[in-house]
């Protein structure tokens, strides 16, 4: 039903004003003399339509231009004033619904979406009426008469009208296909398709390759690019692909139909089986075993006995309203099979357009992107056009040198910007987020083929290419804003914005990247990527430098205050300040001032304060007022002291503070854990989305069904997290799929069910409480927790924390050991063999205990003493004494002469409760130092400079003991701690120290893990910047007293069983200590 006209006036002067235009009369348009100015009377009433479109909604209501502009284009197209005008009119009036309103669809406001509803239904009747080949012969040959005219000679007039038959071109396929009106199946032609075919017969289709194609002709780039997308809208680019001869399809439609037949005929055997040989339809009542009714009596059946099965509770409960804002988003397009001359028609045309002119004119249109000479949102139009022909070149022939213009690393960036642009608007714009959301979609579709493509150029037979694909993936897994994506998106999906084919594109994205990531790691073995780091600021140095001159103000300010008490207004000339102009005299003046108060000319800067502030009375305050006292004028002198300095000495800070920060933003190269990335994504959120996505399993396509199910795998077999996937509404969707009928499709699908059920049976022996759990989405914890026992965790915890607790008595015991053993040179040592309790306790909780408790103060006594051999001389030290000594000295200082035994507790107790990384970083960073000793140079090493995977390392009083043990050194800035190696240490000393610690991690990493081979430690290192955590190296020498340190050790077979038995005694502690932090 029409919404009524409100103002009748306004209502009848239009409806008098159409009756000017003319009148049809039979085959005839007889034209009113007065037509031209019709038309634009109504061309200014539509630019002056009012915010409830009336004027557009009573021409709608009119039918203007299926009734009188169709009929006098197709009439009286050789007037070309007319004609232009008559274009002019018609782009007015089908330009989209969304236009009208602003760029924003109405939601709140009734009477404003009445409006738009009532313009979209006239939208539909305008392009139901371009459904004429006349009108589109006549179209395509005004056009094709303007291209005939060169470039040069074109006059503005024939511009406009290339533009507007363009843009009415445009608005016509811009209008969204109404499916309560065109109740078509996919086999037959819809009002689009029929217009699409009228492109096709008419020719149209080949003045857009023209124009596309022509470099002559790049200003309209952006309108083909728009009216390819929207031809190809509601179309997939595989299936056009796949699209064959009529012979060829019809054997296709026939297997379809025979594969369809055999599920209906498996449906109707298992109907047959579950029907028994007699008929079930007795009357009467029947009880129900084994469930109670309201009394204590079994229930009452009233129903046939064939139905009993399927008896539920909710067949007469209300379904619950959902509110508005909980519905899930509507599919903005619906992709369909069009008819097989459509089909084989747009098939012809995507050839033509990739091998004439998609490269050229996707360059131009990125380009007007990249330079903003674009309009909003053109962007959207780009993605969908590298979606469709990027899919449709990869399922044809797969030719890269046809789509080479939007396969590059370049294009990877600018999807991946735009994904987080949009993610971006979706968050912020609510009132705009089913856009955005949209536009989200379309980048994510667009990013998705790329990935694919990348991935099908590793299968062709050419070295080139797969060299290509080889960098660029590099580099999309190299990135860390390409590997955030997937877990970004995930965690962020809103069903009630974004759709489910949306979920469907992202979860296939997800995969491609996983599968992507996994081949490449399982193949190089590692893969190192760049990852981000906490951008870590300096502290400014303006808080020590105020604290600095409020401390030299203490100093002067009695005598500044005794110069105020004693002082006389004194003539003093400042001929610098009175040469300058009024707006630089502030900073110049207080600059004069701080100089006379650090030089004591207090006087002076009195004196200055208060000519200046005659001066500058009315511009500012700093100088104090005009009323001052000598307390006032004091403070001001104290305010000007302790001010920052000028602006001119700022600059050179604020631009090197710049570059610090931009330096600490720039990353760092790291070992990528493929296990680590994945646990982003296992948890019950992403899970749900997966679960419900499995619940159209029968829309679903089998690919992505395949993703969900290898995700699911990857769950609960990789990962060990099967009850994760205990979920009761899980269930009830597997249930659904065990009713099928046995079909291949759902086959990947049944194995993994029977496979988790089989583990779901098996956790509920012993665990019967798993059923309960169903009812839940479960946290990884939890999922521990219902396999291995509840508290499982907890008592873990709680044994690891109580053997660093210690006890009034085994602390005045651990005191009074110290004191017994002050004199000896390992009192730790000692005192582990005089108390067994304290055989759990590791070397550096005792130390620590000894510290914190104030019974030590100075940690270097309790390091286990080398008593001193004696020295045999020989014929060379008798002859040249000062020599020896000499070297003698040399070879003390460059030896690092450490317990092993205390270091290698401090190793453990560092990897037990921090990381291992960090005895990595602290071997990098030795390897670092060599490598600048052998290049000359002497410099200290900063560990902060290199060690930034985690900055939290610093903070950790485990590592901070680790660092003093082996000495490096430390300085204090405020509240912050700095380590750094000191250039003290020579060469020697530095190869001696990493030998040491590399053998001692060897033989921790050898105990806890006995299947473990050596540390690797053979990386050479040309760059200080490129070094990582993760790659360090050693050199020839080093690996030769790593070997021959193993070989003293198995010097003879008296000393090997003694050695044995320590090292397993040793293994028993480290395996059972842990750090009482």
């Amino acid at each position: 039903m029409d919404v009524p006209i409100a103002n009748d006036d306004i209502n009848n002067e239009l409806v008098a004003t159409i009756s000017y235009i003319g009148y049809r009369e039979d085959d005839q348009y007889i034209l009113d003399k007065d037509c031209m100015f019709t038309m634009k009377d109504l061309i200014r009433f539509l630019r002056r339509d009012d915010d409830s479109q009336l004027v557009r909604r009573q021409l709608g209501k009119s039918m203007i231009l299926k009734n009188d502009l169709i009929p006098i284009i197709k009439l009286h197209w050789k007037d070309t004033e007319l004609l232009s005008l008559t274009i002019r009119l018609m782009v007015n009036l089908t330009q989209p619904a969304i236009v009208c309103f602003n760029g924003k669809i109405p939601q709140k406001d009734q009477s404003q979406s009445r409006y738009w509803l009532e313009i979209e239904k006239y939208l539909h009747a305008y392009k139901q009426a371009f459904n004429d080949a006349d009108l589109w012969t006549i179209l395509a040959q005004q056009l094709g008469n303007a291209l005939q005219i060169p470039v040069d000679d074109r006059d503005d007039d024939n511009l406009l009208l290339m533009e507007r038959l363009l843009l009415l071109l445009r608005n016509v396929l811009h209008v969204p296909q109404d499916d309560n009106q065109e109740n078509v199946s996919d086999s037959d032609a819809s009002l689009h398709d029929q217009l699409l075919w009228q492109m096709h017969s008419s020719g149209i289709n080949d003045f857009l390759i023209y124009i596309a194609s022509s470099p002559d002709e790049t200003m309209w780039t952006l309108h083909i690019m728009e009216m390819v997308s929207l031809m190809l809208r509601d179309k997939s680019g595989d299936v056009l692909a796949r699209t064959e001869e009529a012979l060829t399809e019809k054997e296709s439609e026939s297997r379809r139909l025979k594969t369809t037949r055999k599920m209906a005929e498996a449906a109707r055997r298992k109907n047959e089986y579950n029907l028994s040989g007699r008929h079930s339809r007795f009357g009467g009542s029947f009880w129900v075993k084994d469930m109670k009714g309201i009394s204590e009596n079994n229930l009452v059946y009233h129903r046939q006995l064939s139905g009993a099965k399927k008896m539920s509770f909710d067949c007469n409960k209300n379904t619950p309203r959902v509110p508005k804002r909980k519905l899930p988003a509507v599919e903005h397009v619906k992709l369909r099979e069009s008819p097989l001359s459509i089909r084989l028609s747009l098939k012809g045309f995507c050839d033509q357009f990739l091998n004439f002119c998609y490269n050229s004119l996707m360059n131009n249109v990125r380009d007007k992107l990249m330079h903003n000479k674009s309009q909003q949102n053109d962007e959207t139009y780009y993605f969908k056009m590298i979606k469709f022909f990027m899919e449709f070149n990869r399922h044809k022939t797969f030719q890269i040198a046809l789509i080479s213009e939007t396969l590059s690393m370049s294009i990877f960036h600018f999807a991946c910007q735009n994904i987080y642009n949009f993610y971006d608007g979706l968050i912020c714009n609510k009132e705009e987020s089913i856009s955005w959301a949209r536009r989200l979609h379309y980048t994510v579709c667009a990013y998705k083929e790329l990935l694919l493509n990348v991935a099908a150029m590793e299968q062709v037979e050419d070295r080139c290419l797969n060299e290509n694909a080889k960098i660029m993936k590099s580099n999309i897994l190299y990135m860390p804003e390409f590997r955030e994506i997937p877990v970004m998106l995930l965690t962020k999906y809103d069903p009630t914005k974004q759709t489910k084919s949306y979920l469907r594109d992202l979860i296939a994205l997800t995969h491609i990247y996983v599968k992507m990531m996994d081949k490449e790691c399982s193949k190089n073995g590692h893969l190192l990527v760049k990852e981000k780091k906490r951008a870590r600021k300096k502290k400014s140095k303006k808080n020590s430098a105020v604290k600095q001159l409020t401390n030299e103000w203490k100093s002067l300010s009695e005598n500044i205050s005794h110069t105020l008490s004693n002082f006389k207004d004194l003539e003093i000339s400042t001929p610098v300040l009175d040469s300058l102009p009024i707006s630089e005299l502030p900073n110049a003046a207080k600059e004069e001032i701080r100089s006379c108060l650090r030089e004591n000319r207090y006087s002076e800067a009195i004196a200055t304060l208060r000519i200046c502030r005659n001066k500058l009375s009315d511009e500012t305050d700093d100088f104090g007022k005009t009323d001052a006292n000598a307390e006032d004028e004091l403070l001001c002198l104290k305010n000007i002291y302790i001010q920052k300095e000028p602006v001119e000495n700022n600059a050179h800070s604020d631009s090197s503070s710049e570059e610090e920060n931009f330096a600490l933003q720039a990353g760092t190269e790291k070992k990528f854990n493929l296990s680590n990335f994945l646990k982003k994504l296992i948890n019950a959120k992403i899970l749900r989305h997966y679960v419900d996505l499995l619940a159209t399993y029968n829309e679903n396509d089998d690919s992505v069904n395949h993703y969900i199910v290898k995700w699911f795998y990857r769950v609960a077999h990789d990962h060990h997290m099967h009850a994760m996937l205990y979920q009761l509404r899980l269930f009830l969707i597997f249930n659904k799929i065990l009713n099928e009928p046995p079909v291949d499709r759902f086959k990947e699908l049944v194995t993994f069910i029977n496979y988790l059920l089989s583990r779901f049976f098996e956790t509920a022996k012993s665990n019967p409480v798993v059923y309960i759990e169903t009812l839940f989405w479960k946290h990884p914890v939890t999922c521990h927790e219902i396999t291995e026992g509840y508290g499982s965790l907890s008592k873990e915890k709680e044994q690891q924390k109580s053997k660093g607790i210690w006890s009034e008595d085994e602390e005045s015991k651990l005191i009074e050991l110290y004191h017994k053993h002050e004199n000896s040179d390992d009192i730790i040592g000692d005192i582990l063999k005089d108390f067994i309790e304290f055989s759990e306790k590791t070397r550096a909780q005792i130390r620590r205990k000894l510290i914190t408790s104030g019974t030590v103060t100075d940690r270097d006594c309790l390091r286990k003493r080398k008593r001193s051999k004696p020295k045999h001389q020989n014929e060379f030290d008798e002859v040249y004494p000062e020599k020896s000594e000499v070297e003698d000295q040399t070879d003390k200082e460059d030896d690092a002469e450490i317990d092993t035994e205390e270091l290698r507790s401090i190793m453990n107790d560092v990897i037990s409760t921090v990381n291992k990384e960090v005895i990595d970083a602290v071997i990098q960073c030795l390897q670092l130092a060599i490598t600048e000793r052998n290049q000359g140079a002497n410099d200290e090493i900063n560990l902060e400079s290199i060690i930034t995977a985690n900055e939290d390392i610093f903070k950790s009083a485990v590592t901070q003991e680790f660092f003093y043990f082996i000495g490096f050194s430390n300085r204090f800035d405020e509240d912050d701690i700095t380590w750094y190696i000191s250039s003290n240490f020579s060469i020697n000393k530095l190869k001696s120290l990493k030998s040491i610690i590399t053998q001692e991690l060897n033989e921790i990493l050898l105990v806890n893990n006995p299947t473990f081979t050596e540390y690797e430690n053979n990386t050479a290192v040309s760059d200080p910047k490129a070094v990582t955590m993760d790659n360090y190296s050693s050199s020839d020498e080093e690996i030769e007293v790593n070997g021959n340190a193993r070989k003293r050790d198995a010097s003879n077979d008296s000393d090997n069983e003694e050695i044995t038995m320590k090292r397993k005694k040793k293994s028993k502690q480290l395996l059972d200590s842990d750090d009482d932090d």
